[in-house]
């Protein structure tokens, strides 16, 4: 993927938890790359979420505005706007540091497919990054023959 000019970094974090700090600054808690979903008997998959935090964010060499979006590739190709910043141009608290537009989304993520799904980031419209993450099944545990101590 080739970013546009005016681009210097754009990232994509999956984690459990995002903090904002006092001072502004993002702390990321288990960045997570699998997530095990238990089937509950009676309960459809597509009714199981997947919590988890995306930290999304980029760096621009510009002082125009831009809009950030965020959207969930699924395996099967289908995809849905997840969260969309309304339009901002990039900031920084330094004048010699370029600016930047940043984003969290706290997100559940149906189980409506197994497999490596993305987190895709657009600027004003063009995709900028993407981070895969898998949901797999939680297999069920394998049951000793031999009694246990």
């Amino acid at each position: 993927m080739t970013l546009p000019e005016n681009v210097i970094e754009a990232s994509v974090l999956i984690c459990e938890k995002t903090l904002r700090e006092d001072d502004g600054v993002f702390s990321i808690i288990r960045l997570v790359d699998i997530f095990f979903v238990t089937l509950q008997p009676g309960t459809p998959r597509e009714r199981l979420s997947v919590k988890m935090s995306v930290l999304f964010r980029v760096k621009v060499a510009d002082d125009t505005e831009h809009v950030l979006k965020l959207v969930l590739q699924r395996p099967s190709g289908a995809e849905a706007a997840i969260a969309e910043a309304p339009p901002a141009k990039a900031t920084s608290q330094f004048v010699d540091v370029p600016g930047g537009i940043s984003g969290v989304a706290h997100v559940g993520v149906l189980a409506k497919e197994m497999g490596t799904h993305y987190f895709k980031m657009l600027l004003d419209d063009v995709e900028v990054a993407r981070t895969p993450f898998t949901l797999r099944e939680r297999s069920k545990p394998v049951e000793s023959e031999e009694p246990q101590p």
